[in-house]
């Protein structure tokens, strides 16, 4: 829908991981002039697929959560939790810029084509997200690492624009000594 209406957009999730049964909410950066505009916007792709919008949350300047609801097959009810920002930011402020470089095209679940974020952007915005929220366990801490080590994302960094020296050399060294 967003290829059809034209409008840039980059799935931020982890798209190693199925989309159906996914237990998270789905993060979306989506390049939109205008709030209004979003909220309209999903308000009519919801008419047209007969969804509904049960709940909308203005978290941070330009990011809304949209809670959707569709009846499935068996007349149940089912949630979808649709993040979507402009630009990641933490606090009314600006961390991570979303560009063209950042993005390419790949399959998820084998068969949806779609836009995600590079290895080398992912890793920063996974760590950024991760720690600025400071809710980062070891376990997410350690998937971070396991990111950056398959897509060689460590060696060709671009922390200094977010970290100290003294933090990066932690973050590197840190990183390194996963298995």
């Amino acid at each position: 829908y967003l290829e059809e209406k034209k409008i840039e957009y980059c799935f931020l999730g982890d798209q190693e991981k199925s989309i159906i049964n996914y237990e998270s909410d789905f993060d979306f950066y989506i390049n939109i002039d205008q709030k209004k505009r979003l909220v309209d916007f999903i308000k009519v792709f919801c008419e047209k697929h007969n969804l509904k919008i049960a709940n909308l949350f203005q978290h941070e300047f330009n990011s809304f959560l949209f809670v959707i609801t569709y009846e499935n097959e068996k007349n149940n009810i089912e949630i979808v939790h649709l993040d979507f920002c402009y630009e990641y930011t933490r606090g009314n402020r600006r961390i991570f810029e979303f560009k063209n470089k950042n993005f390419q095209t790949t399959k998820i679940v084998n068969r949806i084509n779609a836009k995600v974020l590079t290895p080398k952007s992912a890793f920063i915005y996974y760590l950024l997200k991760k720690i600025l929220k400071l809710n980062i366990n070891e376990h997410e801490l350690n998937y971070v690492f396991e990111l950056s080590k398959k897509k060689g994302v460590l060696e060709n960094h671009e922390l200094s624009n977010y970290f100290s020296d003294s933090t990066i050399n932690d973050i590197l060294f840190a990183g390194n000594d996963v298995p």
